[in-house]
Parts: C-alpha cells; sequence; structure tokens
C-alpha cells in the first residue's frame, strides 16, 4: 500500500480526517523530528519565537507531569536559566555518554522524565584550562583519572573564592587525582574503598541513607530512610575536618539495618557452608561491624573482604556523600561531595535489585534542587489537605450505625418512592 492508501485505511478505522495529516516532509522547517528521536513531542511556541518541547516519556506513566509542563514554559518566559558546567579534559564522566558509565541519561536524555533537559535546566562543558564562564551557575566535576594542573587548580580555586555552587563526585581508584579539589574544604576521600556484609551481592555494593540532617536539605531525599536507599556500587568513603567558615552535613552514610535483613533472606535460601563468612574472628567488635573501609581486599568476585583494623580497616557507618555550605554577603555557597560518580549514571540511575528499593533517580533532583536553591526541578508539591481525618468521640458511635444503615437509605428509599409516584401519575 501507499502512503495515502496507509492513510486513508487508518483514517477511516479511527474515524480520523485524513486532510489533518501532512506529509512527514512539510514538517521539516517546523521541527526536527529527527532530533527528538521521531517520537511524539508537543512543540509550544511564543510570537517572539521561543521554543519549548513537552516530551513522552519511557515509563509506566509516559505524559508529562505538571512539574515538566511547568518546567517547559518557564523556560519561555525566563532569560536566565540555571546553567550546570560539566568539566571535561581529563576523561570525566561524559554528558553525552550512552553507556552505563556515563551521565547522558542525567543530562540530555530526552525520553528521561528526570533529566536537566526536561527540567529547565541548560547545561554545558567545559574545560578548566581556561576561567569559568560567568554564566555557569553549577559546576560538576566527576570521576578524573588524570591530575589537575596548576592553571587548572587556579581557575577552579577562583571560581569557588567568587561563591560558585560546586559538585565533585570521586570514584575508586581517583583519590589522589581528586583529593586535591577537596583539601582546602578539610576532605579527603580515603583509600581503599568502602564494603558491607553482603550475602546476595558483592560486598562492594553499599545501601546508603540520608541522615536526619540530610533528608532536610531538599525534598528529595526526605524518604530515603529505613529500607529506601541510594545503591553505591564500589563507594569511596569520605572523611573531613571542619574549615572555619564552612559549614558541614552529612547527606548520605552506609546502613546496616538494609544488609542484615538482606542477609537473613540470603541465609534463608542458600545452604549455610555458602554464605560469606566475613569476619575475621569470633570477637564482638567483628561480629557488631557491618559495613567498613576496606584497605587490603580488591577482587570482590572471587575473594571475600575481612574486617581487620590492624591493617587499617575502618569501622562504619560511613559517610558517602557530604554537603559544605559557607555564608558570603547574602548568598550561601552550596557545595556537594560525592564518595561514588557511578550513582547518578546511566547504568545505575534506574536499575532494579531484588529487596533494595534503590532511590537513585531521585539523587539527581536533589542534587540539583539544592544547588539551584530550589529553583529546578519546580516543586510542585502542595500541602496535605486539612480534611482528611474524622474525628468522633466514643459516645458518639452509637446512632451512626443506625443513622448509615436504616435511616439515610430509608429516606433515600422514601424519596425514590415519592418521585416513582409522580411520575406514574402522570
Amino acid at each position: 500500500m501507499t502512503e495515502e492508501q496507509i492513510l486513508e485505511k487508518i483514517s477511516e478505522a479511527r474515524d480520523f480526517n485524513p486532510e489533518r495529516a501532512k506529509p512527514g516532509a512539510e514538517y521539516r522547517d517546523e521541527i526536527d523530528l529527527k532530533a527528538e528521536l521521531n517520537r511524539i513531542v508537543n512543540k509550544i511556541t511564543t510570537e517572539d519565537g521561543r521554543t519549548a518541547y513537552l516530551r513522552l516519556y519511557n515509563e509506566m506513566m509516559p505524559l508529562p507531569s505538571e512539574g515538566e509542563i511547568t518546567a517547559a514554559f518557564k523556560t519561555l518566559v525566563t532569560d536566565e536559566l540555571p546553567v550546570i558546567g560539566f568539566v571535561k579534559g581529563h576523561e570525566e564522566r561524559e554528558v553525552n555518554n550512552f553507556g552505563s558509565r556515563g551521565y547522558s541519561k542525567l543530562t540530555s536524555d530526552k525520553t528521561f522524565r528526570y533529566s536537566l533537559i526536561n527540567n529547565g535546566f541548560g547545561f554545558a562543558e567545559c574545560e578548566l584550562s581556561a576561567p569559568v564562564d560567568p554564566k555557569i551557575n553549577m559546576l560538576i566535576i566527576s570521576d578524573a583519572k588524570t591530575a589537575y594542573s596548576e592553571v587548572e587548580m587556579k581557575n577552579l580555586n577562583d571560581y569557588i573564592d567568587r561563591g560558585g555552587n560546586l559538585m565533585i563526585a570521586c570514584d575508586l581508584g581517583r583519590q589522589d587525582n581528586m583529593n586535591p579539589l577537596v583539601e582546602r574544604f578539610g576532605v579527603k576521600f580515603q583509600p581503599g574503598q568502602a564494603v558491607q556484609k553482603n550475602t546476595i551481592y558483592g560486598m562492594d555494593l553499599i545501601t546508603a541513607i540520608a541522615t536526619e540532617e540530610g533528608r532536610k536539605i531538599a525534598y528529595q531525599f526526605e524518604n530515603m530512610d529505613g529500607d529506601r536507599v541510594a545503591s553505591l556500587a564500589g563507594a569511596v568513603s569520605i572523611t573531613y575536618e571542619e574549615k572555619q567558615g564552612f559549614d558541614y552535613v552529612p547527606l548520605l552514610v552506609s546502613d546496616d539495618k538494609v544488609i542484615e535483613e538482606l542477609n537473613s533472606i540470603g541465609l534463608t535460601n542458600q545452604p549455610q557452608d555458602s554464605v560469606q563468612d566475613t569476619t575475621i574472628s569470633n570477637s564482638e567488635e567483628s561480629k557488631s561491624v557491618f559495613s567498613w573501609n576496606e584497605v587490603q581486599t580488591t577482587d570482590f568476585i572471587d575473594d571475600r573482604a575481612t574486617y581487620d583494623p590492624d591493617q587499617g580497616d575502618a569501622a562504619g557507618p560511613l559517610i558517602t556523600a557530604l554537603t559544605i555550605t559557607r555564608q558570603m554577603g547574602e548568598r550561601e555557597q552550596r557545595i556537594m561531595i560525592f564518595g561514588d560518580a557511578d550513582c547518578i549514571s546511566n547504568g545505575e540511575v534506574n536499575r532494579f535489585r531484588t529487596h533494595i528499593r534503590a532511590q537513585n533517580s531521585r539523587i539527581p533532583a536533589g542534587i540539583f534542587s539544592w544547588l539551584s536553591y530550589n529553583q529546578v526541578p519546580i516543586d510542585v508539591r502542595r500541602p496535605e489537605p486539612p480534611d482528611n481525618e474524622l474525628k468522633i468521640e466514643k459516645e458518639d458511635l452509637s446512632y451512626l450505625n443506625p443513622l448509615y444503615k436504616i435511616i439515610i437509605p430509608s429516606l433515600f428509599g422514601l424519596a425514590f418512592l415519592i418521585l416513582w409516584l409522580r411520575r406514574k401519575s402522570r
């Protein structure tokens, strides 16, 4: 069948006027559908030529919600959107990398509801070999594989000194490259890596919860407690010594409760002799340590870690994310430090693990909401309605049973009977 015949057939089946449809070629001057992955998209245009897009997302509820709709309209009336700069030049995580370790889902994935492009952010790549563009409000440095030069460190420090907000994310084996970036704050990425006693998943998988103070930073972190966790696959622990003028709040810490429950599930589903024995002795100290900073073991597939304080292992709970603030005039400078660059990567944001309720998809929104002073993503929450509870005294309950079972049904029956008799008499 030709395209015209197909259109006529579909129009007849769906009761659609075929004259409303146009060939795709006629849209090319109006919108680049290839750039929109040839998917359904709504284009909003203002009289002065500004445009915004509302897209469908790859999830159970694909339609844009109030948050994305509001963000789209905001881009039409706001001259200066918050701009996030992603540092490159040292093999950092890339915004256009669609692999599991890349950040494309976080930034430019048009089918991901929480990506920056769908929430009113602008973003750009930049290098520290030149001064940071004044238009950049937030700077992201993630997992640098080589060290920064003196010129690059000066440009970074100049950006910090002017009060720019910042996020720094380290990953395994990058501590030597990343520690110079955070040492001025009294922060250090510890050698080795964070581990947990885990009989089902690898010991290098950390289930972290938000601290009580951390849950107040952004509403996206409020529910990251109990069994709702951040999954960190291969994390570096963070320590700090407070510097004058800065305020420190641990955001994420390793949590033992989830691992204890996970281990109990593992014990019931596998033979006793197959369970990893992660203690080095029968001492009470070894038995009570569920997470620690491991400095010896690096292979968690064929080998197993053992807590050994004599070799430099440090017992948890371990800090895996930290926030730092300082007052600069009327403005608060905000800095966020992560011990895992993978937790917001393409492969981890929506990864599913049985028995683990990971909240990683909420982490990017929480990070950028805090760094942008809650400008974006748009907060569309509503206060709880005041009339959601019915309060009745015990002595008043006796009349409710006949009221709802006898009196009210009788009134409805009587009203029906009167109406029926009146209509019948006509």
